[in-house]
């Protein structure tokens, strides 16, 4: 069966299920077509298509729907069956389905996040395979009782190393564990942080800023602040959300179509996510930023027309994705972390100075702000200054600009943008 594209409205006293219909064999047999809907279900049958929802508040109940072909294919809304009414757009290709609510006024929140509204798998449970094995295995014995063949395997319980009970959390939200072989050297070319299984928060964060402070080109920098004709372009130039002639927004360009629907149902997990506490909540909606402005710097950098090496500018420039940044507040509670901290890496021995315990004291002090979302800020610019083809701060900062931007034209503009990046 197939998934259909749908989308969900509301108006006052209805919830609006918009179902897209392409397929021919749906609308040649309308009498197969069954809609179903009670309290928070919702089920939708037409061949090949088939939807079951959880809907996000209680409607009214109905029984399973024959659909009338005329009524079917009627442009104008109309009562059929109990407390269903729907439509068919020819030209669209859509089956409208109006349903009434059962707390008439009630606003159900959250209805672009079609995602959450899919209806989980239940699980499969195969105990009575341990009964087929136990028959086969009589069975075998009854036709082979001449012979003396031990079908046994030894069985011995894996061991686990030290090292691998040990190992650090990493990820989005922090979340996984396990997932690298960290002896597999493509993944040198994947992410900036080595060995992450055995670095902390706290580690994956100093060493990061170390390396940043490292790899700054002072030389690149100064080129691109002096010689900046082709980057006050990128500056000035409009984003493709903004109309050029009235500087207005253009809210179409930023709405979910069906190809980003269809994208969200085949790829969106169809789980059930834990419920984190407040901290872990900003931290994720810190790395959505982190990642936002590494997408929205590529996106102005080449003129809004993502390229080859889009992919690779993005993961750069977003802490989360190259270094499993967590944007969670850090302390060190120990002396001996603190002095392990602070001693300099073997692997840059041209930035050693005479200071450096100073310098190294105060990196110290900036990762452990708790201001996390100016330190994710600052992270996002510090990265754009020191990696990608331009190195501006103009430039950083109208990326940031963009980021705000966004930010406050809500979920379906930011759903837009990390569509868009998926597809890269």
């Amino acid at each position: 069966m197939i998934t259909p594209i749908f989308r969900l409205d509301q108006d006052c006293d209805n919830l609006i299920i918009i179902i897209r219909i392409v397929d021919i064999r749906t609308l040649s047999n309308p009498n197969e077509i069954e809609i179903y809907h009670e309290d928070r279900e919702f089920i939708f049958y037409g061949k090949p298509y088939y939807l079951r929802l959880k809907l996000p508040g209680q409607v009214e109940s109905s029984y399973s729907i024959e659909e009338d072909a005329d009524q079917l294919q009627a442009e104008q809304m109309g009562s059929i069956g109990n407390n269903l009414r729907c439509s068919f757009d020819c030209d669209r290709n859509e089956l409208k389905i109006k349903i009434p609510k059962k707390n008439r006024g009630e606003h159900f929140s959250d209805l672009e996040m079609i995602g959450n509204f899919l209806c989980k798998p239940k699980k499969k449970f195969h105990s009575n395979l341990i009964e087929v094995d136990e028959i086969t295995q009589i069975n075998d014995e009854e036709e082979n009782e001449d012979e003396d063949f031990d079908w046994t395997l030894e069985q011995t319980l894996p061991q686990l190393s030290l090292n691998v009970l040990a190992r650090e959390r990493y990820g989005f939200a922090n979340s996984f564990e396990n997932i690298f072989d960290e002896n597999d050297n493509e993944i040198l070319e994947l992410i900036d942080v080595r060995e992450p299984g055995r670095k902390s928060i706290q580690q994956r964060r100093l060493e990061r800023l170390r390396k940043e402070n490292g790899d700054f080109d002072e030389e690149h920098y100064l080129a691109d602040l002096f010689d900046d004709e082709m980057i006050a372009n990128i500056v000035e130039k409009n984003p493709s959300w903004v109309d050029s002639e009235s500087n207005s927004t253009i809210w179409i360009d930023m709405l979910l179509n069906d190809e980003d629907r269809q994208r969200i149902i085949d790829q969106l997990p169809r789980k059930e996510f834990p419920k984190f506490n407040s901290i872990t909540r900003a931290a994720i909606v810190l790395s959505l930023c982190d990642i936002l402005y590494a997408y929205l710097y590529d996106l102005r950098t080449t003129d809004f027309e993502h390229t080859v090496e889009s992919a690779w500018t993005i993961r750069k420039l977003s802490p989360t994705i190259s270094w499993f940044e967590f944007w969670i507040p850090i302390r060190f509670e120990s002396t001996d972390q603190l002095m392990d901290s602070i001693k300099i890496k073997l692997e840059h021995p041209q930035k050693q100075e005479n200071n450096h315990f100073d310098f190294e004291k105060n990196l110290i002090e900036f990762a452990e702000g708790d201001n996390l979302p100016l330190l994710m800020m600052i992270s996002c610019i510090r990265r754009s200054l020191i990696y990608p083809l331009y190195r501006n701060w103009k430039l950083s900062i109208r990326v940031a600009n963009d980021l705000v931007d966004i930010l406050l034209r809500g979920r379906n503009a930011i759903l837009k943008c990390l569509l868009g990046k998926f597809k890269i």
